[in-house]
């Protein structure tokens, strides 16, 4: 079988945000132990594990939607489908990196407030902040 160059950039440029944003899940959750859980909406373990499922199943669509598209004859609508199907999967991660900003975004709002407020964070960490 023969590759081309295009497939060779192809597979890792897709998957390679995937492991990107895996390690800024697991940042984030570290920072929420070092901040202190009481602080952010759920527990630290749980932004990992739902953000990674997330990603894994954006990997998934990708997936079935480059093999759906690659198996089917030039501009058929199995093509589409599988472009469609690939799109969707990168638009599903779009969507989780959002909320997963937001989210993000929420918890530094709230270690804000709690510090001007006089709120004590963990203070296990205090020699990191």
């Amino acid at each position: 079988m023969k590759t081309n160059n295009h497939n060779r950039y192809l597979v890792p440029l897709t998957i390679a945000p995937a492991f990107i944003s895996a390690a800024i899940y697991l940042t984030l959750s570290r920072i929420i132990t070092i901040y202190g859980a009481e602080h952010a909406r759920f527990r630290p373990q749980v932004y990992t594990y739902i953000f990674i499922t997330f990603d894994i199943i954006a990997l998934l669509l990708q997936a079935v939607g480059g093999a759906v598209a690659s198996v089917a004859d030039a501009y058929s609508s199995m093509q589409d489908q599988g472009v469609h199907v690939m799109v969707g999967g990168l638009a599903w991660q779009v969507v989780s990196l959002f909320i997963f900003s937001c989210l993000g975004l929420d918890f530094y709002l709230r270690v804000s407030r709690a510090s001007r407020k006089g709120v004590p964070l963990n203070p296990a960490f205090d020699s990191l902040r």
